[in-house]
């Protein structure tokens, strides 16, 4: 083969220009990880001769072909703007692929030829420490599809038996996302992929691996291409299966000698974001062995990741998922036996929809039954997504492929019921003990059974396009997704520990769609010990729910599963009611196979993580009424608080301030039945319980409750190296908690990555009075990298004055982010959540004597703005103060020091004393006895930098 043989080529043609800046090893294996060995990835020799073979390739191709580079460049705002222009440069062909503040790294790949490359590299070759390689093709396939011997994994062995026929494997291309022109390109690929099959398989390819020393040959080829070359890789076992046919006679040998993967038979699908989806693996090799299947797998599978450079990466995907009230309500709302605060105000639910995907429902049962019109509501498909906003409770359903309806005592019945089942009509009301969480809201359900693919009750078909799932309930209104299902991880190996890419899906969807909200069953494997979180429960956006058990409501449930995430972060983020959970259960079929549409009140109790899932998303359901139908308001009026706030106004939540509140307002559970340790679980975060079980009282303050607590809330915007402070003092000792949450960016590739994390923003709260009292989030002592959920709570002084800081690193663009801070008698400080732009900004003239009219530095208390000596005016400027003298000289003419955001935007005056290119101080903290300086004009830059209150810099003023 010709690519082979350039491996062994010795001689290197360096490009004229473009200068071989290695990206180092330790890049390499952070943002690939390992494709199908961990072991390339670990030897130093092997990896460099990967990307030497690259820059041969590349340096040897026509002067337009283009190839996968991965450059990684330090962690700045000078790095965004050079990656944006470079991005620019090469067509928008370049994905983010790690980002890290802690290391000072960004890393991304590009996909140009060898000139493009060399053009668009003049756009950060002035950076330091950046790097930039072409990036090994087998580094584009993900460690999900084989293992260390090149063997399908599990999902993918599924799919060449004909186990499951919608696993297969997702090939991300370059290109405009057009689903037609993916389809399109990955049908050509397979036309191509067969030809070039046969050609390898021709007698020259034969004769070159056999003969003298063949053994010796084919151990070379499999040690030099395992990492490089997959698809020489299968040649190698497919040629052994004719070298074993030959030993059997002619007749085999001419079976096995024509090539029979036949991949035109495989059926590609378009999906979003220019992605193919390739099923029917079941098709491959009809009739051979599952040696012989495997092996055009993996030979299809090499040829797309070293042939078609329009490929950016491929992982394997099955789109078949396992499936995962009334004391589930107290508990959720007020922890208290049978005391539903809510519920007494009117908050049930009503005017919110939420998504259902599961098994099926059953909707001649009394809690989804319409009593006006009679009958079903129509069915739908996932291509149309019809609603009908006139039915009392089901207001769409979509079946996958058929009109079916759940089984006997099923899934779907039970976990619809949970979040949203009311008894109607003339049944029995004393059955409403069995009500939903939010018994007033209606539901668009998603059934995903499918027994053509022989899908039976345990589990479901999820679309590859989640446009045509939770899109298709969002347009009927919906704005919460509950999922009870999720892939199975009883041991590290599997590949549902992983961020798979459904958790891709349910993260980009949120990032797009920040106004909705997605719950997870964490899974129910916590008896095989820790990290055993399931795919897609490992999404940052979505929120993971384990599960509680309903007498002891203060411990863990044994079989709730286990994290963190697979790249360290905290899952699940809470824990609910899920043990005996008595809800809505479906009739199922007839002898006939028909649906049974007798209409019952029949119930079923069942227990997982499943059963928790809808009682949480049953109870955001609350959290949405409570602020769109104006809950919030009636409590100000009743504290004649309606001066600083417009009480009559309605708030439309985004689903991260829906799921900032549920996470304040956890309480702390005191045990896990799956844990071993017998002193209990601490105070929370912790992997068992993630942050706690949720308390909607202890979060959401009601007109009929006579505390004195506080709520403070933001649902806003912040920009790249720009914070935010906010100031309150207690007037008491009861704890005071404090949540940051925003809906992450994906990665631009939906393989498993070292940090999920692209932009990471900060809370950090510290005492006015005291910089040594300071508070991290999530437990920690430093700033959380990995977590887009970060809270705090703590027990302030009496008396004490807080600043809460929300900081934002260097963002790939403008990040919404919510903030929720609780406590009793916390009195605003600062018109808590105002605007960052100063009501009116004095003219400075210049930090001196003279130019305050000052005559006796002495009167100014300990001020060294006049003078080192403190006894004489100066006679030019001085401006290098520290951050107290600074301070004070803003009080003195009333006036404060500036906010980092208000002079990153140029929203603060001065003149003299050279202040627009020298840095100043910002009232912006960052730590005991710090705050962030930044340049006086952002035509200097706009970095903010750590520094001690001793230190020296400009002061600027802000109203």
């Amino acid at each position: 083969m010709l690519w082979f043989l350039l491996v062994l080529w010795a001689a290197a043609v360096e490009s004229a220009r473009l200068p071989r800046v290695h990206v180092p090893a330790a890049d390499l294996r952070r943002v690939i990880r390992e494709p199908a060995d961990a072991a390339v990835y670990q030897d130093e020799t092997l990896l460099g001769q990967a990307v030497e073979s690259e820059w041969h390739f590349l340096e040897t191709e026509p002067a337009d072909h283009r190839g996968t580079w991965l450059a990684c460049l330090p962690y700045s705002e000078e790095s965004r703007h050079s990656v944006a222009n470079f991005k620019a440069r090469l067509g928008g062909r370049v994905k983010l692929l790690y980002t890290r503040r802690s290391e000072d790294k960004t890393c991304v790949l590009a996909h140009g030829s060898l000139e493009e490359m060399d053009e668009a590299y003049s756009e950060v070759a002035a950076l330091p420490h950046r790097s930039l390689t072409p990036l090994p093709r087998a580094g584009k396939t993900h460690r999900s599809m084989f293992d260390a011997e090149l063997r399908p994994k599990a999902r993918l062995a599924r799919a060449l038996s004909g186990e499951d026929r919608t696993a297969g494997f997702l090939v991300s291309l370059w290109g405009s996302g057009d689903d037609v022109t993916s389809v399109s390109l990955m049908q050509d690929m397979l036309g191509r992929a067969q030809r070039r099959l046969e050609e390898e398989l021709g007698p020259t390819a034969w004769h070159s691996w056999s003969g003298s020393g063949a053994e010796q040959n084919t151990q070379e080829i499999v040690r030099s291409t395992r990492y490089h070359s997959l698809q020489d890789m299968a040649a190698v076992r497919l040629s052994e299966e004719r070298r074993r046919a030959d030993a059997h006679g002619k007749d085999q040998l001419r079976r096995v000698r024509r090539p029979t993967c036949a991949f035109t038979d495989l059926v590609v699908e378009g999906v979003d974001q220019g992605s193919a989806e390739v099923t029917a693996l079941d098709s491959l090799a009809p009739g051979a062995s599952s040696r012989v299947r495997e092996a055009c797998l993996v030979f299809l599978v090499g040829h797309l990741e070293q042939e078609e450079d329009a490929v950016r990466s491929i992982a394997a995907q099955s789109r078949v998922h396992a499936i995962r009230n009334e004391d589930a309500a107290w508990i959720l709302q007020s922890a208290s036996e049978d005391y539903t605060p809510f519920y007494d105000q009117g908050i049930n639910g009503t005017g919110q929809i939420v998504g259902v995907g599961d098994t099926g429902l059953d909707e001649y049962s009394c809690y989804f039954f319409d009593y006006v019109a009679g009958d079903e509501v129509a069915r739908t498909t996932r291509a149309v997504g019809d609603y009908d906003l006139s039915r009392r409770k089901v207001v769409q359903y979509i079946v996958y492929n058929d009109d079916s309806c759940d089984l006997s005592d099923g899934h779907g019945t039970h976990v619809a019921g949970t979040v949203a089942g009311e008894v109607g009509g003339e049944d029995d009301d004393s059955l409403s003990t069995h009500n939903g969480v939010a018994f007033g809201a209606r539901i668009a359900f998603y059934d995903g059974q499918d027994y053509s693919l022989a899908v039976g009750s345990g589990s479901i078909v999820i679309p590859a396009n989640y446009d045509k799932y939770i899109g298709n309930q969002y347009n009927a209104g919906a704005r919460i997704s509950v999922n009870s299902w999720g892939s199975d991880c009883q041991d590290s190996d599997d590949s549902g520990c992983e961020y798979g890419i459904d958790d891709y899906r349910f993260d980009r969807w949120l990032n797009l769609n920040p106004d909705f909200s997605v719950f997870i069953a964490a899974g129910n494997d916590g008896s095989f010990g820790s990290a055993t979180i399931g795919s897609p429960a490992h999404s940052k956006n979505g929120m993971s729910v384990g599960s509680s058990e309903a007498v002891d409501i203060d411990e863990v449930s044994y079989y709730s599963s286990i994290g963190p995430a697979a790249d360290g972060r905290m899952k699940p983020d809470v824990v609910a009611p899920g043990e005996a959970m008595t809800s809505a259960a479906a009739v199922g079929y007839r002898a006939t196979s028909a649906c049974d549409k007798n209409r019952t009140c029949d119930t079923t109790n069942k227990q997982g993580t499943s059963m928790a899932t809808p009682a949480l998303g049953g109870t955001a359901a609350l959290v949405r009424q409570y602020f769109e139908h104006g809950y919030y308001g009636r409590y100000l009026s009743t504290s004649a608080s309606c001066s600083a706030y417009d009480c009559s106004a309605t708030i439309s939540p985004s689903g991260m301030l829906v799921k900032a509140v549920l996470i304040n307002s956890a309480d702390a559970m005191a045990s896990a039945a799956n844990s071993d340790d017998d002193g209990g679980l601490g105070d929370p975060p912790d992997f068992y319980q993630g942050h706690g079980r949720p308390n909607l009282l202890n979060v959401l303050p009601l007109a009929s409750t006579a505390d004195d607590m506080t709520l403070y809330f933001q649902d806003t915007t912040i920009s790249s190296s720009s914070s935010t402070t906010v100031y309150f003092t207690a007037d008491s000792t009861s704890t005071v908690a404090a949540t940051l949450t925003w809906f992450d960016p994906p990665l631009d590739t939906y393989a498993s990555a070292t940090s999920q994390l692209v932009n990471d923003l900060d809370l950090y709260i510290y005492a006015v009075d005291d910089g040594s009292e300071e508070y991290y989030p999530n437990g920690g002592t430093d700033a959380d990298e990995d977590n887009n959920v970060e809270k705090i709570y703590f027990t302030p002084r009496s008396g004490a004055t807080y600043a809460i800081v929300v900081s934002a690193g260097v963002l790939t663009e403008d990040q919404d982010y919510a903030f929720v801070l609780t406590g009793d008698g916390l009195v605003d400080d600062t018109a808590i959540f105002p605007t960052s732009a100063p009501t009116a900004v004095p003219e400075v003239s210049c930090l001196s004597c003279s130019g305050l009219n000052w005559t006796n530095a002495a009167d100014f208390g300990d001020s060294d703005i006049c003078s080192s000596t403190r006894d004489e005016p100066l006679t030019g400027c001085s401006g290098q103060v520290t951050y107290d003298d600074g301070e004070e000289f803003c009080t003195s003419v009333g006036a404060r020091l500036c906010s980092v955001s208000e002079l990153n935007n140029d929203e603060t005056k001065a003149s003299g004393c050279g202040g627009d290119s020298s840095l100043a101080w910002s009232y912006t903290g960052c730590g005991s006895g710090s705050h962030y300086v930044t340049y006086g004009s952002s035509a200097h830059g706009t970095d903010w930098t750590c520094t001690a209150d001793t230190s020296t810099s400009m002061a600027r003023c802000c109203a």
